[in-house]
């Protein structure tokens, strides 16, 4: 009798440590999924990491070469101002005009490419662990930035005496 208890009690261990074995088992897979699957999300954040640092390479060069331009058209009305000539000086003129307005939309692009550059990094921080408040405060700090601007205020009121009448 004593000999069959025995025999039931270390079973009855065995068959606990199987289960705890087939229980690490199934974590061990579960670990190895979610570092798939984060590891697949860190990728795609690098993708779009290295996308955004091309598209910002491509606009710096363009920058560069409208800065030279421009340069060179300052150059070219610096001499015609020597030798006036009022026809040539309206085209040149115009042209600088043009640069200059292409230069200022190339430099809103590039800080639009910078201020989603510094988002995609705030949301790369939060998927590696940072805290919710410290990605507020960034977050918010970038949004006080912009000119708040108020509409106009609701028109004089006519009185009630009118509508009365």
């Amino acid at each position: 009798k004593s000999k069959n208890l025995f025999r039931l009690k270390s079973l009855d261990g065995h068959l606990k440590s199987l289960r705890t074995a087939g229980q690490h088992e199934v974590l061990l897979r579960f670990y190895k999924n979610q570092l798939a699957a984060q590891k697949e999300a860190y990728e795609d954040v690098l993708d779009q990491y290295g996308a955004q640092c091309e598209q910002n390479t491509e606009l710096e060069e363009k920058l560069d070469s409208l800065g030279k331009e421009r340069q060179e058209l300052l150059n070219e009305l610096a001499s015609f101002k020597s030798n006036p000539k009022e026809t040539g000086q309206r085209e040149i003129s115009s042209e600088v005009e043009q640069l200059r307005i292409q230069l200022e939309d190339a430099k809103k692009q590039i800080l639009r490419l910078e201020s989603r550059e510094q988002q995609a990094n705030c949301d790369t921080s939060l998927e590696q662990g940072a805290s919710p408040t410290e990605s507020g405060a960034a977050s918010q700090s970038s949004k006080g930035k912009g000119k708040s601007k108020k509409g106009p205020g609701p028109p004089p009121s006519t009185g009630g005496v009118q509508a009365a009448e």
